[in-house]
């Protein structure tokens, strides 16, 4: 054989070897890394996130059972958000939340989360899912430090709320003050709480100024006295803010609590400037209704208030 003819050969076999290896190496990118396959059915249902502490977040995730189930190894969450490096934590694939801390409240965060697993030693992965959330300013204490209380109309203490005042923080205004109202509370017999034109209108304050109304949600179904306990899956500008005032004495939802009332507000004109907040009104262990008697004539309520300064931040942006 001619040495020309051997070298054609060879050529021939080593053009051969590299369309056979390329073929074999589709999962493997120019660093050396496989590339993972998607696959959509491994288990990571809808997400949750709430604030479980001054600069926490917690976020959660439903797992869904899957076919694919014995593929599957842990999860990746992501921690994102714009102007600083995305942080991967592993979380245990028996574990179906985590709590994320040392936040920044001027950020809104983005929560990406994906299972994976292993098939025939090949990586594969879920496809993402995720749920935005940014840091509010829970609140405990009024203007003055102490207990946040709203009187009943009999009072003259007062009885509407601001929820974030001039002075950083809830305040509860007389009625010479009707323009720093947000929320209002109708009086001891009736006991009605909710949008502050709502309740005056039903009572029949007569206010020095209008109102700031702040829009409310109807009751949500947990039951308890701590903020940090309430979870969300999704965005609180999709909620219904028709609700005007609830009955704490007669509504179904708020008799059947044992520790406190949970709702929505809103404070704004538009999309692109509504405040959120999230308000606790507290039950009273002592006599299993929503009132605190100081004398007879300055009964309150007590409330607890997760307040988002920054507009058109609902809290909970979820992608799906």
């Amino acid at each position: 054989m001619s040495l020309k003819k051997l070298m054609s050969i060879l050529c021939m076999l080593a053009i051969s070897m590299f369309i056979f290896t390329a073929c074999e190496n589709d999962d493997i990118d120019p660093d050396g890394e496989e590339n993972p396959t998607v696959i959509n059915v491994l288990p990571v249902g809808t997400m949750y996130a709430g604030q479980t502490g001054t600069y926490q977040i917690t976020v959660a995730w439903d797992h869904s059972l899957s076919i694919n189930e014995s593929w599957f190894d842990k999860y990746e969450l992501t921690i994102s958000a714009t102007g600083i490096e995305d942080q991967v934590v592993e979380v245990a694939k028996n574990l179906d939340q985590y709590h994320c801390g040392g936040l920044d409240a001027s950020r809104t965060y983005t929560f990406r989360v994906v299972a994976v697993g292993n098939n025939a030693d090949t990586l594969v992965r879920s496809t993402a899912k995720e749920i935005q959330w940014a840091l509010a300013t829970h609140f405990d204490k009024n203007d003055v430090g102490s207990t946040i209380k709203v009187y009943v109309r009999q009072s003259s203490l007062g009885s509407g709320l601001n929820l974030y005042s001039q002075e950083q923080s809830p305040s509860a205004w007389r009625v010479g003050n009707g323009d720093r109202w947000n929320l209002a509370l109708g009086g001891r017999d009736t006991l009605i709480f909710g949008t502050a034109s709502s309740v005056v209108s039903a009572m029949g304050y007569t206010l020095t100024g209008n109102p700031v109304d702040a829009d409310i949600t109807t009751p949500l179904e947990e039951d308890t006295d701590k903020l940090d306990d309430i979870l969300f899956y999704q965005d609180l500008s999709k909620e219904s803010y028709s609700k005007k005032h609830i009955n704490l004495k007669t509504d179904n939802v708020a008799t059947s609590k044992t520790k406190g009332l949970t709702f929505f507000a809103r404070i704004g004109t538009s999309t692109a400037n509504y405040q959120y907040a999230k308000i606790l009104v507290l039950k009273n262990g002592d006599n299993g209704g929503y009132l605190h008697a100081a004398t007879e004539t300055n009964a309150y309520i007590e409330l607890l208030i997760s307040y988002q300064t920054r507009t058109n931040v609902p809290f909970a942006k979820p992608s799906f």
